[in-house]
């Protein structure tokens, strides 16, 4: 049914009128479903208690966002869902079954003020992926309190386009959170100075790829309050920002950093930086241990 159908119905008449299409109530009738590919236009159509603990695979789109040819973005994952949320989070217990044993979620927030963080008060135990795109409310990925363990099995992190972001975290973290994540993609999210401030003990030592785009505000990945990080058996890092290398050291004196001196990646492949109008220095000093780093920009 995942790319077949999408004009589900509420149960009961609709204007006066008998219902022409499929009910989802109708789902309710297979007691032993426990594989489920659907799309549905409005979380407002999803009866609670739909979703049973029996669903062991599912790719659930929620929204006229979403469109199939993108929705296996992780080949590897076997739970994925995909939501637009209008204005508010009033409605998100009617999928808390399903977001509870996510691996993938995508999330448009339309007018949603919330932290990701308040959909699951576990923490997204089982979150691999995580994409969050065109919300222009949000303040903050987490607003973590009192603080607790958050994404400690989140693999990638990418943030589209969250005008208003100030921070991706608001409050203090455990050092499980964020343990397994090897992918940051972050792109026009104006309103962030820094990627993480943090001044719990966080290691990002699976950290492979960091991938930055167009963010005007953007000065450091870590802030001020970061912590060290140890720095082990760096491989090759290179720092792509498009044809023609430059040396940076020749142009600039003075100015803001992308890293804190302290920070370093033991795991760091690939660093995309592209069009960020107030990064002005790469490193304060160069992190320990890294033996070749390839800089290469163009105008922005």
């Amino acid at each position: 049914m995942g790319n077949s159908f999408l004009h589900w119905e509420i149960e009961g008449l609709i204007n006066n009128q008998e219902q022409k299409n499929a009910s989802v109530l109708e789902l309710k009738q297979l007691s032993c479903l426990t594989t489920l590919e659907i799309h549905l236009h409005d979380l407002q159509i999803i009866p609670q208690d739909l979703f049973s603990e029996k669903l062991k695979r599912y790719r659930i789109l929620i929204g006229d966002v979403w469109d199939w040819r993108w929705s296996a973005t992780y080949g590897e994952t076997t739970r994925m869902l995909k939501i637009k949320l209008n204005n508010s989070i009033s409605l998100i217990h009617r999928v808390e079954i399903l977001l509870k044993k996510t691996e993938e979620l995508h999330l448009e927030l339309n007018g949603v003020k919330n932290a990701i963080d308040e959909l699951d008060e576990d923490g997204f135990a089982q979150l691999k992926h995580l994409h969050v795109q065109n919300g222009h409310e949000l303040l903050y990925i987490l607003n973590l309190v009192p603080s607790k363990t958050v994404f400690p099995m989140l693999e990638s992190l990418s943030l589209h386009n969250l005008i208003k972001l100030e921070k991706i975290c608001h409050g203090e973290l455990y050092a499980e959170s964020f343990s397994k994540l090897r992918i940051l993609k972050v792109e026009k999210c104006d309103m962030l100075e820094h990627l993480f401030s943090f001044s719990e003990d966080i290691k990002f030592s699976q950290l492979q790829e960091i991938e930055v785009i167009d963010c005007k505000n953007l000065k450091e990945i870590f802030g001020e309050e970061s912590v060290d990080l140890v720095v082990e058996n760096e491989r090759n890092d290179m720092l792509r920002k498009e044809p023609e290398e430059v040396n940076l050291e020749d142009h600039i004196i003075d100015g803001n950093a992308l890293f804190d001196e302290k920070v370093a990646f033991p795991s760091l492949q690939e660093m995309i930086l592209s069009h960020l109008d107030n990064l002005q220095l790469i490193w304060h000093n160069q992190p320990h241990g890294i033996f070749l780093l390839q800089i290469k920009r163009s105008e922005t």
